[in-house]
């Protein structure tokens, strides 16, 4: 990386407290990671992370489900991995993982999560494309406004930790 960060081995303080948040089965995320080079944007991060872990609609299936399709899209290698190593974890086969990024495909997620990941995947892919049918459709299988603009805004943080990792950390 180009950033000096703080390795696991060596936390200490609240940069430990949030690295043991995260299984060892599981990993702490390289871009995770990254952000300890800030340690207050790596705290203020974890907690974007804490309340999409804790959301009352999104799950934690669909939720690994949109961070690995937007993390394929935007060529974020080090969050595919991650999020695929997450997901098979949960007990998605391989075809099914491969199956995420792709638009209006089957997925291994309920039929209600189906829709709300193929709405921000085609708003990722042509962000004006959307309009206020596909909200109302989406709206219809349960989901409510701020759900819209949460699952967005996980998206867009992947997009924009994309580019971080790509400038500091993929080297």
């Amino acid at each position: 990386m180009l950033l000096s960060i703080v390795e696991p081995a060596a936390a200490t303080g609240r940069i430990k407290e949030i690295y043991n948040m995260f299984p060892a089965e599981v990993g702490i995320p390289k871009t995770l990671q990254l952000y300890s080079a800030s340690p207050e944007l790596l705290n203020r991060q974890f907690g974007f992370i804490s309340y999409f872990r804790e959301h009352p609609r999104l799950s934690p299936g669909f939720s690994a489900s949109l961070r690995y399709a937007v993390a394929v899209k935007s060529g974020h290698g080090a969050c595919q991995l991650f999020n695929r190593n997450l997901l098979r974890k949960m007990g998605l086969e391989e075809h099914e993982i491969e199956q995420l990024a792709q638009t209006r495909s089957e997925k291994a997620l309920e039929p209600d999560e189906q829709v709300l990941l193929d709405f921000v995947l085609k708003a990722v892919d042509e962000p004006t494309s959307v309009n206020s049918q596909d909200i109302e459709t989406v709206k219809a299988h349960g989901y409510q406004e701020s759900d819209l603009l949460d699952a967005m805004v996980m998206a867009g943080n992947m997009i924009s930790s994309s580019v971080v990792w790509k400038t500091f950390g993929e080297k």
